[in-house]
This record gives C-alpha cells, sequence and structure tokens, in this order.
C-alpha cells in the first residue's frame, strides 16, 4: 500500500491534528501518514502526540510548510 497523503495547509491546530489521528486510524499500522501543514504549532502538537500514542514521528522542514511523517508501529 502507498503512503497516504494528508495536506493541512492553511489550517491551524488543532485541526490537522485532529484530521492526522483520523487518517491513521483508517491505515494499517506500519503504513506511513505524510501531513503536510504550515501551522507552525504543528510540529509540538504531533511531538506530544507521538510520544503518547508511541508513534514514529519525522519532522522535515521544507520553506514555507512542514511535512510530519507519522507511523504506528506494527
Amino acid at each position: 500500500m502507498p503512503d497516504a497523503v494528508l495536506d493541512t495547509s492553511g489550517e491551524r491546530c488543532p485541526v490537522p491534528l485532529l484530521r492526522a489521528k483520523q487518517a491513521l486510524r483508517r491505515l494499517d499500522a506500519g503504513v506511513p501518514l505524510t501531513v503536510i501543514a504550515t501551522d507552525p504549532d504543528a510540529p509540538i502538537d504531533f511531538g506530544a502526540w507521538a510520544a503518547a500514542e508511541r508513534l514514529e514521528l519525522v519532522e522535515r522542514d521544507l520553506d514555507e510548510r512542514i511535512e510530519l511523517v507519522v507511523t504506528r508501529p506494527a
């Protein structure tokens, strides 16, 4: 299954986080969810969520947007 992508550009937290939670629930464990965000607080919110839920999180800062890759361990 290819990676899933969720573009939340222009949305402010907590909306990107809530949408990511819903999207990740629909994916099988081990399938990465790439979230595109422009909210500067997204890395903080996603970091706290990943730590609390024991999710793998990789963050990439791409000029005016942030790419967060979230994976539920298999």
